[in-house]
């Protein structure tokens, strides 16, 4: 098949890391790849190549949409301000890339997240991978992922708005996840001496954009209220340009010196490889890509939640003795949560679902063009 991949972003995190590992496992077939074309700043092909692998035929750059339309968006006005002009800017340019897909005579056109949406046409063969839960009353939106060939949604949750809409062609599939390399060439001890930590450290890790609607605030707040030097909490990521979210979250860290604003991490293996907890702070029940990328590399996870989204989401169920919940945004129950949790993670077993899910991927992109 000749299949067109566009992506709305391209770094070490989420849906662009899920992408960069099908697309390394994904062979046999024409595949095209389409990054967004930055305002102020110019990719790195050569960094852009390494990340997707050499399966990957060639890459072109264009200007595209990124509408906001899934819960949890931002909500500050300059975030929101930069965002139009973002969009304008695809609006006065959305010639190159319309011209592109419609010439290109791709069989399959995946967009990787539904801030894509304004591109989808009912003349062409689009799949759109729902990672996010959209905002049902954005008609708009719902309206432009109804005309798309298919759907992937990455869990139930993801599912649920769109159970009584006329989807053409649906999947619920979770994403790729290959922790078996940390195997080779990841020494922890020398990986703790570069993030100045000691073997004795319980270290929970929270991992990704700073923003309010990854609860980072209310991880640090709570984390402050817990006993014992031994724990640390490392922040790996930073906060979106307009914000003032991650300067807040260091000034409710204070001088807590088991609280580490990390930056972002190239290698973010490393992380996995030497934490015992991951924790997300999330207002709901989410559980995103390092939860699952914490689990295949043998961490335990904290995440909000209840018993009944354990057992509903066979995915996570497989690891359910290493899950910890907490109810959400409930601040005496994450901290008491956190302080209970003792116990460094002493033997680690590394997995892969990749071969299992290009083989359903696959099997599911081609019923599309039959």
């Amino acid at each position: 098949m000749k299949i067109l991949f566009i992506t709305h972003c391209h770094g070490n995190y989420g849906a662009s890391r899920s992408l960069q590992l099908l697309l390394r496992n994904l062979k046999g077939h024409s595949i095209h790849l389409v990054v967004p074309r930055g305002l102020r700043h110019r990719n790195d092909l050569d960094e852009i190549r390494r990340f997707y692998g050499d399966n990957v035929e060639g890459i072109r750059e264009f200007y595209l949409p990124f509408e906001y339309c899934y819960m949890g968006c931002p909500d500050q006005f300059m975030q929101k301000a930069a965002n139009k002009l973002h969009n304008l800017t695809y609006e006065c340019a959305s010639n190159g890339i319309k011209e592109y897909m419609a010439s290109g005579k791709f069989e399959i056109i995946h967009l990787n997240a539904p801030v894509l949406y304004p591109l989808i046409s009912p003349a062409l063969p689009f799949i759109v991978h729902m990672r996010d839960v959209m905002l049902m009353d954005q008609a708009s939106a719902v309206e432009k992922v109804l005309q798309a060939k298919g759907v992937i949604f990455i869990d139930k949750g993801t599912r649920e708005p769109f159970k009584d809409l006329p989807l053409k062609n649906d999947i619920i599939l979770n994403n790729p996840f290959d922790m078996s390399y940390l195997e080779r060439g990841y020494d922890d001890v020398k990986i703790l001496s570069e993030y100045g930590l000691a073997k004795e450290n319980l270290i929970f890790s929270c991992i990704g954009r700073i923003k309010e609607s990854k609860g980072v605030k209310f991880i640090v707040e709570n984390f402050r209220k817990v006993k014992g030097d031994n724990k640390i909490l490392l922040i790996f990521g930073i906060g979106d340009k307009g914000s003032n979210y991650e300067s807040d979250c260091r000034k409710v860290a204070g001088n807590d010196p088991r609280i580490r604003f990390m930056g972002e991490e190239a290698d973010i293996a490393k992380v996995f490889m030497i934490s015992d907890y991951i924790i997300r702070g999330d207002p709901w029940h989410l559980i995103g890509r390092t939860v699952f990328e914490g689990l295949y590399a043998g961490c335990d996870v904290i995440l909000p939640g209840s018993l009944s989204d354990v057992d509903q989401n066979p995915d996570l169920k497989g690891f359910s003795a290493k899950v910890h919940l907490y109810e959400a945004r409930n601040a005496e129950d994450l901290a008491v949560k956190i302080g209970n949790l003792t116990e460094k993670i002493k033997e680690r077993t590394f997995r892969s679902n990749v071969e299992g899910y290009v083989e359903k991927f696959e099997q599911f992109i081609k019923k599309m063009i039959i």
